[in-house]
């Protein structure tokens, strides 16, 4: 939770929640090109991303092979339900 309140890594997290790459990726893994494609996002700028969320063990990024970490599926919606709305409001930011 320290994360989600933490400036520096609060967009990144928003970004790939939104993305719905948690729930994408679930317990499985994807090729950066596969994941690009279902979060219809660009590779070079996801890789940039996920590389952020790598840092912080949110995701584990080998080759081209991208899964999430035991802290990453804490973030798919089924764990986190409806207080995902308040966590990644714009206005938690402004608080």
């Amino acid at each position: 939770m320290q994360w989600i309140t933490s400036k520096w890594i609060n967009e990144p997290i928003k970004v790939f929640y939104r993305l719905g790459i948690p729930d994408f990726l679930g317990n499985t893994s994807m090729t950066l090109e596969e994941l690009s494609l279902l979060t219809q996002t660009i590779p070079e700028k996801l890789i940039r991303l996920l590389r952020v969320l790598e840092s912080v063990k949110i995701v584990s990024v080998t080759d081209n092979d991208i899964s999430l970490t035991e802290t990453g599926s804490l973030f798919q919606k089924k764990q986190l339900g409806c207080i995902a709305g308040m966590i990644f409001s714009d206005w938690h930011d402004s608080a």
